[in-house]
């Protein structure tokens, strides 16, 4: 499983469900250092479970974020804690197949990374203050897998390529890609 973290002191995993009336919820589980899992619903749609699709949870500063696609209109979304509830924002819309989103929180500013098949690209947007800043970083037709890390403060994405065509890695330097 690919998306689990540590929220505070705690592991957390987000999950989509598909519910005995047909409708679909995502899920934060998250259990406690007795071996303990608390279920919280983060969101509630109409449809099937594949509505949320790779569903990703980051932590921030004891916080989860949770990242999924909505694929309703293949909205790439977060969803965060505040107060009691949670509160979702839209990412960005792409035109193209969403494929093998992760995110990771670097100096409190989540990022997120997914592939998009249809152009052949690794994006990346990273919050900054309230908005969302839109990059691409690699550009390869057959990328099929990212693995993603911080090094020194700096986000690093691992990729491979297709039908055993190699490996290859990219870094964010202050003047880009």
């Amino acid at each position: 499983i690919s998306n689990i973290t540590v929220v505070g002191n705690n592991l957390a995993i987000a999950r989509p469900k598909t519910n005995l009336d047909g409708t679909s919820s995502l899920e934060l589980l998250v259990s406690d250092s007795s071996g303990n899992c608390q279920t919280e619903t983060i969101d509630n749609q109409p449809g099937t479970a594949s509505i949320f699709s790779y569903p990703y949870v980051t932590d921030n500063n004891g916080n989860a974020d949770v990242f999924f696609i909505d694929t309703t209109n293949n909205t790439i979304k977060r969803a965060f804690k505040n107060g009691s509830s949670w509160d979702k924002e839209n990412i960005l819309t792409e035109q193209g197949n969403i494929l093998r989103l992760s995110a990771l929180n670097i100096n409190g500013n989540p990022w997120v990374f997914y592939i998009n098949s249809s152009d052949n690209t690794i994006k990346t947007a990273k919050k900054e203050n309230s908005s969302w800043n839109l990059e691409t970083a690699v550009q390869r037709t057959g990328i099929d897998a990212i693995s993603i890390c911080e090094f020194n403060g700096k986000p690093q994405v691992a990729y491979r390529y297709a039908y055993g065509d190699g490996v290859g890695h990219a870094s964010r330097e202050e003047t880009g890609w």
